[in-house]
């Protein structure tokens, strides 16, 4: 009978689907997915690993598993890093993961050892960015450095991790949460008194040079380093079928996507913001530079522009259908827009999608790239994964895909 599961074991592993072998792996894995058999890893060859572990994280190199109540992790090949023994765990970064054991919050290793036990009522949900993890104690929050001390009083109201040297942290002002900006030593980056200090409805984090800010609680803008504002209004030419004239239009931003995004065009890199405006017919979306200059325009009733990776750039489009869309520098005119062509050209040519499965060549949606992949849905319910050249990597029918 031992000679038999053996067997059966092998086979499985060969087969490249496996969930009896504690030791088995998955090479060159690209996203979590399940369907009706289960919660699984899997690679492009679609190749599955099946492990005694639920996946409670998303896709990456390290991941939170969750084991008869405890929480412990694993790589994306499947092995087993720490087996699940902790009450709570939190993502690894900079080589270190908060984890609670007996009710006790400490940082470990990736070899388990722990590194620094937290004083008695201090918590931590977050992980580490730039040297610097957030930290709560009484509903105040503050900041621990890498060397385990106290780099930033507990006197916050909120606080986010640190990226590109600083971090969104709140105050309370007349009942609504009001952010700031601060350096890591705690200095706020907008000079005056709470209210002009603390000037934002909200705050992002900063990527690329910028972070999206409200200014209002109703509209967004971007700001630079210095939270200098550089857009925070759309103006454009549109075409009046009713007049035969054109007309200057100018617009709130009240969508923006946080992630602000580069394009390539040779040895140049564009800075783009994504953002739209609503009108009383649908919300219509651009891209635009920190000069607000409208490089593409595309006017939709319900979905989204993606975000760009390599220079493609997924779009849901309002037919209940997706494209992908490859950047050109050379200008491609719309003889169907509203707006005035000569200028307001787009530079980006549609991917057709290659599929064999009739479902995915057409599928309802789409969502952002990430590390070459975005993920679509069909109308059937069922994801797949496509890559940024239009070609189907996992076919739509699953129930579930993180990547």
């Amino acid at each position: 009978m031992k000679k038999i599961i053996i067997g059966l074991c092998a086979l499985f592993i060969f087969i490249g689907i496996t969930g009896c072998n504690s030791n088995a792996f998955i090479k060159d894995a690209i996203a979590i997915a399940t369907d009706e058999t289960g919660t699984f890893l899997i690679n492009a060859d679609q190749e599955k690993l099946y492990l005694e572990y639920d996946i409670v994280s998303e896709f990456s190199d390290i991941i939170i598993v969750r084991h008869n109540g405890k929480y412990g992790y694993i790589n994306k090949e499947g092995k087993t890093l720490i087996k699940p023994q902790y009450q709570a765990a939190y993502p690894f970064s900079e080589e270190k993961a908060v984890v609670v054991s007996k009710g006790i919050y400490q940082i470990i290793d990736l070899n388990n050892k722990v590194l620094y036990t937290f004083e008695s009522g201090i918590t931590s949900n977050s992980y580490f960015s730039e040297g610097m993890l957030v930290v709560e104690q009484d509903g105040k929050f503050g900041y621990l450095n890498d060397s385990f001390q106290l780099a930033i009083e507990f006197k916050f109201d909120s606080a986010a991790p640190f990226s590109e040297s600083q971090a969104a942290v709140g105050k309370e002002l007349d009942g609504t949460i009001r952010y700031s900006y601060i350096d890591p030593k705690g200095r706020l980056q907008i000079r005056g008194n709470d209210e002009s200090a603390y000037c934002y409805y909200y705050a992002s984090y900063f990527n690329n040079g910028y972070a999206k800010v409200s200014l209002d609680d109703e509209h967004y803008a971007f700001v630079d380093e210095n939270h200098l504002v550089v857009v925070d209004t759309i103006r454009f030419t549109r075409f009046d079928i009713r007049t035969g004239q054109y007309e200057n239009i100018v617009e709130k931003i009240d969508y923006a996507q946080s992630e602000v995004n580069i394009l390539i065009d040779g040895d140049k890199e564009i800075t783009y913001f994504i953002v739209a405006y609503t009108s009383d017919v649908g919300r219509k979306y651009f891209l635009m530079n920190p000069n607000s200059t409208i490089i593409y325009y595309h006017y939709f009733t319900k979905h989204r522009l993606g975000v760009i990776e390599n220079n493609y750039l997924p779009i849901n489009l309002n037919n209940g259908s997706y494209g992908i869309y490859q950047f050109t520098t050379n200008p491609i005119y719309d003889p169907s827009s509203i707006l005035d062509d000569e200028k307001y050209p787009y530079y980006f040519r549609q991917i057709e999608i290659d599929s064999k499965d009739s479902y995915s060549r057409i599928p309802m949606g789409i969502n952002d790239f990430r590390n070459g992949y975005a993920s679509f849905y069909t109308f059937n319910g069922k994801y797949g994964l496509v890559n940024t050249e239009g070609k189907v990597v996992l076919e739509a029918k699953y129930n579930q895909i993180r990547y």
